[in-house]
């Protein structure tokens, strides 16, 4: 897909359902008077049972195409199965609505393309087993929080190579 733009807003960690209405209403104004043709969200929006509302507010705001992909904290009370699958079930529902993991690059120019996939820890920094901090997905993603710490670990690292093969075809693609 290729399309033409010339000013694209970007916001990540936006967390939109902590934003009170007032501070909704001036983002909103701030990010309308950059005029942008589109918008980019990198991630944690939300959380898994408000995505939907929020990825619509954010449509009605706005106006304009939404390319985003989820981070952790999309998941939380959910599943990572779930939460993209409500994601991807707004797709049908609005086409300015764009979910860049595992879809195909957007050509924006010769050159320029925009690729994305969802993301959060993957065990493969630091050291997984002495650290002594226990992320909230452990509890708040229901797929972390049944696993004992070495299936959680061989999890993470699982889905981290995952989102690495998607992006890698994406990149391949965006680069012919």
């Amino acid at each position: 897909m290729t399309v033409s733009l010339k000013r694209l807003a970007w916001i990540t960690d936006p967390h939109l359902n902590f934003v009170d209405l007032a501070q909704w209403d001036y983002w909103v104004a701030q990010v309308q008077l950059e005029q942008p043709q589109a918008l980019l969200i990198s991630g944690d929006i939300s959380e898994a049972e408000d995505l939907q509302l929020q990825l619509r507010r954010v449509l009605a705001a706005f106006g304009v195409p939404v390319y985003f992909v989820l981070g952790n904290h999309d998941f939380y009370h959910g599943s990572i199965a779930s939460a993209r699958q409500a994601a991807g079930d707004l797709l049908n529902q609005d086409n300015r609505l764009v979910y860049l993991t595992g879809g195909e690059p957007i050509l924006l120019s010769r050159g320029w393309a925009l690729c994305g996939d969802d993301g959060w820890a993957d065990a493969r920094l630091g050291d997984y087993y002495r650290s002594p901090v226990r992320m909230n997905d452990f509890h708040l993603i229901s797929d972390l929080a049944s696993l004992d710490a070495e299936a959680r670990y061989q999890y993470l690292q699982q889905q981290g190579a995952a989102s690495a093969d998607r992006l890698q075809r994406q990149l391949e693609r965006a680069a012919l």
